[in-house]
């Protein structure tokens, strides 16, 4: 899946959920130290250098805006793609409501 894949977030109205796949994205390459363009869906993020402590700052600040992640969630995939998919089905879910 490439970044230029839209999602029904996406479609949706912005004010109705916290995160956008281009925020998860600018999220990540500034933990990571890198240029946003560094960062595509199938970037895996390990292998990038995201330890479990960034992993944990990023979990922090998506909840502080309302999205419901937890940690375990992202283990599985630790692509862009996969992280996304679980961001949005958290926000799907009521998960990510303000």
């Amino acid at each position: 899946m490439s970044d230029d894949t839209g999602s029904a977030i996406d479609a949706l109205d912005a004010a109705e959920f916290p995160l956008t796949r281009e925020s998860v994205v600018a999220d990540i390459a500034e933990v990571l130290g890198v240029e946003r363009q560094a960062v595509t869906g199938g970037t895996d993020l390990i292998d990038h250098g995201l330890d479990s402590i960034r992993t944990m700052y990023l979990v922090e600040k998506w909840q502080a805006l309302g999205v419901d992640i937890q940690f375990f969630d992202l283990v599985d995939d630790s692509t862009v793609d996969g992280w996304w998919r679980a961001l949005e089905a958290k926000m799907k879910d009521g998960g990510g409501e303000s």
